[in-house]
């Protein structure tokens, strides 16, 4: 599938010692697909697995994708004396698609399919001959675009209306020109990544309550039916400093 973006920058020299960049960039990140369809959207309430992009289904299953996604950056550099500068900068930018939510919901049900066959105790076997080989795996039709979701497997689906992760990031250091050609910096970075996606599964059993607590043990069993959604935000605070010195033949 394709993603696509654009970035404008600038650079504008207020005066001799004091220098502002800027830009903004432009992203889209289109709902995945896969040979020729879409992915897939599970239904909480009706147990039906949606399939993208067959028969009448749109390739994206309804989802609302930001076509608005905008990540601004900034940045400063003043020279405040001859051998010291102070710089700064800030920005914001989108988590890409593999990262974000296509690496969870990717190859679910129907598209993996699997089936155990068990034997009636540990010391004898499933009771299929060799001969007959491995008994073929029963495959669901998918021609109307919707699927029931058996028992015994699980699901990842995105939440309705999916916002994608996004890292705010900004940084303030200080460089000065040492004698002897060494030269020292020191300054603060920080970033935070907010509304980072995550599998919460809404079939867990109670506390307490065993396994019939699940709140679709009597659908689905103890399935594991998981929603992407924002769950988390992760934060970023530190002192960096370097001192460096420029030797003979390029080492530093």
């Amino acid at each position: 599938w394709w993603q696509y973006s654009a970035f404008v920058e600038d650079q504008w020299r207020l005066r001799s010692n004091l220098t502002l960049d800027y830009g903004v960039s432009w992203n889209y990140f289109p709902f995945g697909a896969q040979n020729g369809r879409g992915l897939e959207r599970y239904s909480f309430d009706t147990n039906l697995v949606e399939l993208c992009g067959v028969n009448d289904n749109p390739m994206n299953c309804g989802y609302d994708i930001s076509k608005t996604d905008f990540s601004p950056a900034l940045g400063i550099a003043y020279q405040m004396a001859r051998n010291f500068v102070v710089r700064a900068g800030g920005g914001l930018s989108y988590d890409p698609e593999p990262l974000a939510y296509l690496r969870d919901i990717f190859g679910v049900y129907p598209d993996t399919l699997s089936e155990t066959f068990s034997e009636v105790n540990s010391h004898s076997s499933a009771g299929i001959p060799l001969s007959a080989g491995i008994p073929a795996i029963s495959v669901p039709d998918i021609s109307s675009g919707f699927v029931n979701l058996p028992a015994a497997f699980g699901i990842s689906t995105l939440t309705p209306n999916y916002h994608r992760d996004y890292v705010e990031s900004w940084n303030l250091t200080a460089e000065e020109q040492l004698p002897a050609g060494w030269v020292s910096q020191i300054g603060y970075v920080g970033t935070r990544q907010l509304k980072v996606p995550g599998l919460l599964n809404q079939n867990i059993a109670q506390v307490g309550g065993g396994s019939a607590s699940s709140p679709y043990f009597a659908r689905n069993g103890t399935s594991t039916l998981n929603l992407e959604t924002p769950v988390n935000h992760i934060y970023y605070d530190a002192l960096q400093a370097r001192l460096t010195h420029n030797f003979r033949q390029g080492l530093r």
